[in-house]
């Protein structure tokens, strides 16, 4: 099983990206939910998801400065994680 962190301060997106995951991609699943990008990057280092979905606007760290962030974390996975 793949473990999947979304972020997206729609509640109504993440509802939709969840549903997705649950009806489509039977080897995934959701670990993780974030409402910014700053949230994201604390989770990333909390729960090491293997995918990350984020939208790119949002509110307090937009999903740009997340990815940029976790990339440079300094931790091989955290280099080549699929966002």
């Amino acid at each position: 099983m793949y473990s999947v962190l979304v972020t997206d301060d729609e509640p109504t997106a993440v509802k939709h990206i969840e549903s997705i995951i649950e009806k489509k991609c039977p080897d995934f699943y959701v670990a993780g939910r974030a409402r910014n990008g700053k949230e994201a990057l604390e989770k990333t280092l909390d729960i090491h998801p293997d995918i990350l979905i984020t939208d790119i606007r949002m509110p307090v760290m937009d999903g740009l400065e997340a990815t940029k962030r976790i990339r440079t974390l300094g931790k091989a996975d955290s280099r080549s994680i699929p966002i």
